[in-house]
C-alpha cells in the first residue's frame, strides 16, 4: 500500500474503540441539542420511516415533519409526522430543527453530499446525514446494509490491515481507505468519484474469453447475464444463472427465451439460492432487487456451486445476491480453490463485507490479484479477484 494511504489507513484505526464508542452516542446530540431534539427527516421512503419508527420507541429525538421531494406525498402523514415539501420544511422549520437526510445513496441520484447542499440552499441551517442519528438509536434502526457501528469496524482492525495488503493497485487502495473512512465517521465528500463502464465486466480489468463459462448467483431478471451476452458478442462456453425469487426467475427465463437458437441453449437457469449447505433456506421474495436470503417465510432449493456445477469448469463467478456472500463462497470452495476462476463479488451488503469478503477468497486461493471499484456512491461496490494471466495486457499492479 502506498505510504500516504497506509498513514491514513492507520491514523482511522488509531481509534481507541472506546472513543468512537462516545462519538456514537454524542455526535448527533451536539447538533441537536439547540433544537430541544426537533428533527426533520429529508426522505420518506423505506430509511426515513425506519429512523421514525425508531425514535417513537426511544423517544430519542421528536420528529416534527418529513420533507420529500415526491409530490405524491405532499399533504398526508406518515404514523401522524406531517409530509412537506423541501421548501415548505425549510421555511416552517429551518431555523429550529435539525435536518437528516434519510435518503439511502441508493435509493436516488447523485451523490449524498448533493441533498445535503439542496437543504441549506433552501435556508436549513443544521443539516447532517442519517448516520448521526443511526449511531444515537444503536440497535434500533443499524445495521441498515453497510451503515453499523463504527466500534464494530474498530474491533475488527487486525482483518482490516491484513486486507488492505491485499490490493493491487492504488485505484483500489484509495477506494478502500476511502470506504473505511465512511464506515467510521459518515464522510461521504471523501468518497471517490463512481467508476465508469460495465459493473462486472470492466474491460479495462478484466477482458472476456470466446470459451468463457460464466456463472451468475443472483441473476434477477436476466440484467447482467444481458450486459455478459453483449459483451462477448454472443461467443461463450455456457452460461449458469441463479435466481430464487421465483418472479424475477420467470422474467429471466422469459428473456433467455428470445435468444436466437444456438445461445439459449448454452444457458442454464436454476430457481435456487447458493449458500454453504445443499439445503432449503428461509427467504423473502420481493419480486425485485430486494428479494434476500435468511430471512422470510418461503422455504427455497438451497445448492452449493460446488455440487450443482459439478463436470462444470466455470471461468467466471460473479456474486449480487444480497448479503448472503460469505455462504456462497464457502460452497464454491472447491471450485475457487483448483479452477482460480475470476470473481466479481459485491461487498457493500454489510458493513464488514469490505474486507471478510476478499479475506475469505484469499484463503481459499492465494493466487489473485484483487481490485476495488465503486459504481454508485457507497452502493455496487465490487471486489475483482482476477488471476494474473486474466488481467487486460499491459494492466500495471503496484
Amino acid at each position: 500500500m502506498h505510504s500516504r494511504l497506509e498513514a491514513e489507513l492507520e491514523q482511522l484505526l488509531d481509534e481507541p474503540v472506546c472513543a468512537a464508542g462516545a462519538r456514537e452516542q454524542s455526535t448527533f446530540d451536539s447538533y441537536a441539542a439547540r433544537y430541544d431534539g426537533r428533527v426533520v427527516l429529508f426522505g420518506a421512503g423505506k430509511l426515513g420511516r425506519k429512523l421514525l419508527a425508531a425514535t417513537a420507541r426511544t423517544q430519542i429525538a421528536n420528529i416534527v415533519a418529513f420533507a420529500d421531494n415526491n409530490t405524491s406525498l405532499r399533504g398526508t402523514r406518515i404514523d401522524g409526522v406531517p409530509v412537506l415539501s423541501v421548501a415548505d420544511a425549510a421555511a416552517l422549520h429551518g431555523t429550529s430543527a435539525v435536518f437528516v437526510v434519510s435518503i439511502w445513496t441508493a435509493e436516488g441520484a447523485g451523490r449524498f453530499e448533493e441533498r445535503i447542499a439542496e437543504l441549506r440552499a433552501q435556508g436549513c441551517e443544521t443539516v447532517v446525514p442519517f448516520g448521526y442519528l443511526a449511531w444515537k438509536l444503536s440497535g434500533q434502526a443499524l445495521p441498515h446494509w453497510a451503515v453499523d457501528m463504527p466500534t464494530k469496524v474498530l474491533k475488527q482492525a487486525a482483518e482490516i490491515r491484513r486486507c488492505a495488503r491485499l490490493w493491487a493497485d492504488e485505484s483500489s487502495q484509495r477506494e478502500f481507505v476511502a470506504q473505511l473512512r465512511w464506515r467510521l465517521h459518515f464522510d461521504f465528500e471523501g468518497l471517490p468519484p463512481v467508476a465508469s463502464g460495465d459493473q462486472y465486466f470492466p474491460a479495462d480489468l478484466i477482458p472476456l474469453r470466446e470459451d468463457e463459462s460464466f456463472v451468475d448467483c443472483g441473476a434477477f431478471d436476466g440484467d447482467t447475464l444481458q450486459v455478459f451476452l453483449d459483451k462477448c458478442g454472443g461467443r461463450f462456453r455456457s452460461a449458469v444463472c441463479f435466481e430464487p425469487d421465483g418472479g424475477n426467475c420467470e422474467r429471466l427465463r422469459r428473456y433467455v427465451a428470445t435468444l436466437p437458437p444456438g445461445c439459449r441453449e448454452r444457458i442454464a437457469v436454476r430457481q435456487c439460492a447458493v449458500g454453504a449447505r445443499d439445503a432449503g433456506v428461509r427467504f423473502t421474495a420481493a419480486g425485485d432487487t430486494s428479494s434476500r436470503v435468511g430471512t422470510g417465510d418461503m422455504v427455497v432449493e438451497g445448492v452449493t456451486l460446488d455440487a450443482a456445477l459439478d463436470g462444470i469448469a466455470p471461468s467466471f463467478l460473479k456474486f449480487d445476491i444480497e448479503g448472503a456472500e460469505p455462504e456462497a463462497l464457502e460452497g464454491a470452495r472447491r471450485i475457487i480453490a483448483g479452477g482460480r476462476p475470476v470473481i466479481a463479488v459485491c461487498v457493500y451488503h454489510t458493513q464488514d463485507h469490505l474486507w471478510q469478503l476478499p479475506l475469505a477468497i484469499q484463503a481459499l486461493q492465494p493466487d489473485y490479484r484483487f481490485f476495488l471499484r465503486p459504481y454508485k456512491q457507497v452502493w455496487e461496490l465490487v471486489c475483482y479477484a482476477v488471476p494474473a494471466e486474466r488481467l487486460s495486457a499491459g494492466y500495471a499492479v503496484d
